[in-house]
């Protein structure tokens, strides 16, 4: 895909289809997801078009631009309380530094050794989780010089450096009759943040693919007990 020029790329990227663009309906569970980068945002755009969630819920995809920016929009939402849940979906390896931060501001909300119940990590990064729909591949490095040939050889977006019509035109080919397959190659994935590569980003699924709402319960519990014990 060649590079658009400004004035069609300021239209594309400011187009929202409108299956996606429709807001939740009567009884949906509200899931704030807030996304790190544009990455996350164009692949959870394409999973919430093509339908692989549970109906329970309406999923509203925020990206924040970037790690650091992520605590203060994750306390700001939260005490908005315009949601039913509010989780963050980041990287580990791509800024280690901003990813610390971000796990010590969910600390502060939601108190130590709680944090992997809000935050679903990627390491190295989300390329690890959009790759797994095409191939089972494990990648060592969030740099895109070490996987931009195997993007190219999966989905023929060449020369890949993040920019967002690579990441819209890689995305735009995660299809619904995949899923399956795509889950059997993610529970290969360890979800222990010490390996590489690895990601707890199966559970986050797991849990939107439920019509069990429960699990929105707990996790919000865990921040209404830091509250009141404050």
């Amino acid at each position: 895909m060649s590079k658009p020029s400004l004035n069609m790329a300021k239209k594309q990227k400011n187009k929202i289809p409108p299956h996606i663009k429709k807001g939740p309906k009567a009884g949906q569970k509200i899931v704030y997801l807030i996304l790190e980068g544009d990455e996350e945002e164009y692949y959870f755009n394409r999973l919430k078009g093509i339908g692989v969630f549970s109906p329970k819920y309406y999923i509203r995809p925020k990206n924040v631009k970037g790690a650091g920016n992520i605590p203060e929009h994750y306390r700001d939402r939260l005490t908005s309380r315009k949601d039913d849940i509010v989780l963050i979906v980041c990287d580990v390896d791509r800024k280690p530094k901003e990813f610390k931060k971000v796990v010590a501001g969910v600390e502060e909300v939601v108190g130590q050794h709680r944090t992997k119940q809000v935050i679903t990590f990627s390491r190295p990064c989300i390329m690890q989780i959009i790759l797994l729909h095409f191939e089972e591949i494990w990648l060592k490095s969030p740099g895109t010089a070490t996987y931009k040939d195997d993007v190219n050889r999966l989905t023929g977006v060449e020369n890949y450096d993040k920019h967002w019509y690579q990441c819209e035109e890689i995305c735009d080919q995660i299809i619904h009759r995949n899923w399956i397959p795509f889950i059997e190659r993610l529970d290969k994935l360890s979800t222990d943040i010490n390996d590489m590569p690895s990601s707890n980003i199966a559970m986050l699924y797991k849990n939107l693919s439920s019509d069990d709402i429960s699990w929105i319960d707990k996790i919000n519990k865990l921040a209404d007990a830091e509250e009141a014990d404050a």
